[in-house]
């Protein structure tokens, strides 16, 4: 112990680092993903924080080195009032740990409807209501007596963590006597705008029954650099609602948006550069790749589905995304000889196309997509690269057409 605390400070670091086992920060990819985002390896974390926890213990001067790395991570993936409320008590008795918590990725414990709630102990609740008014907050009393309970506690725990840069959040689903997310940001007369997110970079959220862009824009608001914002079933109700300029990155995974309310949320937005957008419908197939084509000079790397018909001819205006240079669709739209002509809408900037077969793949359609491949290689003499969702590696298509043809 005594060698520990006699090495430089810098090297002390590093080596409490490598004991948890903490990830270099995330990526732009991970945080778009549709999956569990993988932040770290979360067994070897726990028992680095189990080992960095005991250290806690041992001498003031280890605390004061190991309290950053400990609450650099806050992770619990089936959140009950019982997580939540152990790190509240932890973060009002020393608050400058809280102001260590770089990533927060949180997720609600499923109530099931036959369970009764768990008795919360009078001194959380008193401690919740100190935390209440210290944040110039207003909560009505009886909050204790509901599953969304779980959801204040969540939202207190945000509050709290002044310098996230990482928030990855799922709420109870919203069923029966409900309160709205982050309703005690809504309307306020001012007194709680010292809630701030001034160094979060990164957010996602869900939440089962549908969140509004109403209830989310108070936080958006105090976010003023967020980067990349990642929204789960949520619905975009009037075209009031506006996303921060300074996004790069937006996802929006089925949400319910009209063409007309993503031009108004978006229209003051001129760095956006990754979109990705999962529940087109036919009808508003064209009207949405124009609203999205209103980003088509910074536009990189776009995800949508469009389901076409390879019979029918459609209107998408693919050629003015000047910037694009990975597309991510259904392989089902694409048909040779068929009436989209799909594959000649590209833009000449496409570098990338990744494609999802949904329902698996059918060699009369690899065939097919191959030589629509090849032709627009030798009609702008490009090689554009192609990954197939669940195949390894690179699609050789070129490869595909000389075995058929030999």
């Amino acid at each position: 112990m005594a060698s520990l605390l006699n090495l430089p400070l810098e090297i002390t670091h590093q080596i409490l680092s490598e004991l948890a086992g903490l990830s270099p920060e995330p990526g732009l990819d991970v945080f778009l993903s549709q999956d569990e985002p993988q932040l770290f390896d979360a067994d070897r974390l726990n028992l680095g924080l189990s080992s960095m926890a005991k250290l806690c213990r041992t001498c003031h001067q280890l605390r004061e080195s190991v309290e950053p790395q400990l609450n650099r991570f806050i992770y619990i993936p089936n959140a009950d009032a019982k997580h939540l409320l152990s790190i509240l008590r932890k973060w009002n008795a020393r608050p400058h740990c809280a102001e260590y918590t770089r990533y927060l990725a949180i997720r609600a414990k499923q109530p099931r409807s036959s369970a009764a709630l768990e008795n919360i102990a009078d001194p959380d609740l008193v401690l919740v209501s100190n935390l209440v008014k210290q944040l110039n907050l207003q909560l009505r009393s009886d909050w204790y007596e509901f599953s969304w309970r779980v959801d204040i506690l969540i939202e207190l725990v945000m509050f709290m963590a002044r310098n996230l840069r990482w928030i990855d959040v799922s709420f109870t689903p919203k069923k029966g006597i409900y309160r709205g997310s982050f309703d005690w940001l809504r309307g306020v007369d001012g007194s709680a705008m010292s809630i701030r997110f001034d160094h979060l970079r990164h957010l996602k959220l869900f939440q089962s029954g549908s969140l509004t862009m109403d209830e989310i824009q108070p936080l958006i608001d105090r976010a003023p650099n967020l980067e990349n914002l990642y929204l789960d079933t949520v619905q975009f109700t009037n075209h009031k609602s506006r996303l921060p300029t300074s996004l790069t990155g937006l996802c929006l995974t089925g949400c319910s948006i009209t063409p007309a309310i993503f031009e108004s949320v978006t229209t003051d937005m001129d760095k956006l550069c990754h979109l990705r957008y999962d529940k087109t419908s036919l009808r508003q197939q064209s009207p949405m790749m124009r609203a999205f084509a209103k980003h088509g000079t910074t536009l990189k790397s776009l995800l949508v589905y469009f389901h076409l018909d390879p019979r029918l001819e459609v209107d998408l205006p693919l050629d003015t995304f000047k910037s694009l240079e990975s597309l991510t669709t259904d392989l089902r739209s694409f048909g040779q000889g068929g009436g989209s002509q799909l594959m000649r809408l590209l833009p000449c900037s496409l570098r990338e196309l990744r494609v999802v077969s949904f329902g698996g793949l059918q060699k009369h359609q690899l065939c097919s997509f191959a030589d629509e491949l090849s032709d627009r290689e030798k009609r702008l003499s490009r090689h554009l690269a192609v990954y197939i969702d669940g195949a390894e590696g690179m699609f050789d298509y070129q490869r595909l057409r000389r075995d058929m043809t030999g």
